[in-house]
């Protein structure tokens, strides 16, 4: 019990932390590795480097600090069983087995039937890795896989090392139960991280259209018009957007039509600037209120153009309601980010300004900074 207890001890955490490395390599590595290198690099093949890295260690181990073979074992048992359910990338996983093979010259002073042994092992790595999406679909099926690679795996150890059966199977027993610690634990990973990029997505977007939220929209602008002020992109612009009669609307229909209304508005922007060739990020910022940041290099007339002709389009647009089909305008008001704006409160009461006065002229139009100037 010794054995087993020492084995578990230490494997336990070696597979907590090859868990989260695993996790961490996935998601941040291929951004991590641009940054630093300057080119795109697969994550897939990043963490083939890091698996490597921790096999070359586990040997020097063996060889150099007289580790014990069955916890060398079972760390490299446990690594390779567990990437193999983890890696997409199938080229790179069979560049993973090979180097794996090759870090076990001389192979057991060529004897054949353990080398036999052993290709077989891989093979049945690479049936696993290549069956991983069926596996994870269903738990008992994973569990399955999982415990018989374990008394594979350690089968083959036991014959290649000369141990004894009874150790041999407590070992086994050893590396199944870390085996089912470690996907619990990547599980709860996985969780977490779909947790918080939910939640990061309901702190940005609005519940109700989908569209960005106001906090989103005022760190976005104050992001735009710092670099904006300072010179570091080409013009910026926001539109401010009111849909017209709102209100009459939700006093007529009753606010669901108001909100299908919010909603078909949403979408037909989304349909309509995913054509745009220039980044456009649309937010909602009241309640029948939405504002448009244009970046992206798109100079005064072509900024113009976008709205006019969105608001050409929107003249065909009807929101299906309970009550029928309802048309959509909307008041736009258009405003460069200019060298003086110190404060986004100043940009956007100059682009509400703009609003207002499209309200004033008769809705359903657009009205500009050389409108306002002119006037």
């Amino acid at each position: 019990m010794a054995l087993f207890g020492n084995t578990f001890f230490w494997t336990f955490f070696f597979m907590l932390g090859f868990v989260a490395s695993v996790e961490l390599i996935q998601d941040l590595g291929s951004q991590m590795a641009e940054r630093w290198l300057h080119r795109p690099l697969d994550a897939s093949w990043l963490l083939i480097g890091y698996v490597l890295i921790v096999l070359v260690c586990v040997r020097l181990l063996r060889v150099f600090a007289d580790m014990d073979v069955w916890t060398a074992n079972v760390l490299r048992n446990g690594a390779l069983l567990y990437i193999s359910t983890k890696l997409t990338d199938r080229r790179a996983f069979r560049a993973l087995l090979g180097a794996t093979a090759l870090s076990f010259w001389p192979f057991w002073d060529w004897h054949w039937a353990v080398l036999a042994w052993f290709v077989g092992v891989l093979a049945l790595l690479d049936g696993v890795n290549r069956a991983r999406r069926w596996l994870l679909g269903r738990e008992w099926r994973l569990l399955t896989a999982v415990a018989g690679m374990s008394l594979v795996m350690w089968g083959f150890d036991a014959y290649a090392y000369h141990t004894p059966l009874n150790e041999t199977l407590l070992m086994a027993t050893c590396f199944f139960l870390i085996q089912c610690v470690a996907r619990g634990y990547d599980r709860l990973l996985v969780y977490r991280k779909h947790r918080i990029q939910t939640l990061q997505y309901d702190t940005q977007h609005d519940s109700l259209t989908g569209a960005m939220s106001r906090a989103k929209f005022m760190n976005d602008l104050s992001r735009w018009r710092q670099l904006r002020v300072s010179g570091q992109v080409p013009p910026v612009y926001l539109a401010m957007m009111d849909l017209d009669h709102f209100k009459a609307v939700n006093d007529e229909y009753g606010h669901l039509a108001g909100d299908a209304l919010l909603r078909a508005f949403t979408r037909n922007w989304r349909d309509y600037i995913d054509a745009v060739a220039y980044p456009c990020s649309l937010y909602r910022t009241g309640g029948e209120e939405f504002s448009l940041i244009i970046a992206g290099g798109a100079d005064a007339p072509t900024a113009q153009r976008l709205l006019t002709d969105y608001l050409a389009q929107l003249a065909t647009v009807r929101a299906a309601t309970r009550h029928g089909a309802l048309p959509l305008t909307v008041s736009i008001g258009l405003t460069a980010i200019r060298a003086s704006d110190a404060r986004n409160e100043i940009l956007i009461d100059r682009a509400d300004a703009h609003l207002y006065a499209a309200k004033r002229a008769g809705r359903a139009r657009l009205v500009t900074d050389d409108q306002e100037e002119g006037e």
